[in-house]
């Protein structure tokens, strides 16, 4: 046994990249454009997600968690 960190204590706190790269470039490009639309309309729940998300962490990332939303 050695006293080095596991590998559970040597990966806790990384950052992984939030990039989208998996799927159909298509669909997220749709996605992305129809998250802008709902983003820029007013009283809607998706809207309000939206500025408070943007609020916190930005505009480019607040879109990119409204295009994978789940609702």
């Amino acid at each position: 046994m050695g006293w080095g960190l596991s590998r559970k204590q040597a990966e806790r706190g990384k950052r992984l990249s939030g990039k989208t790269t998996k799927g159909n470039p298509y669909l997220r490009a749709i996605l992305f454009e129809v998250a802008w639309a709902i983003a820029h309309t007013k009283d809607n729940y998706l809207s309000a997600f939206y500025h408070r998300m943007a609020r916190r962490h930005g505009k480019k990332k607040a879109i990119m968690a409204l295009a994978r939303h789940p609702s």
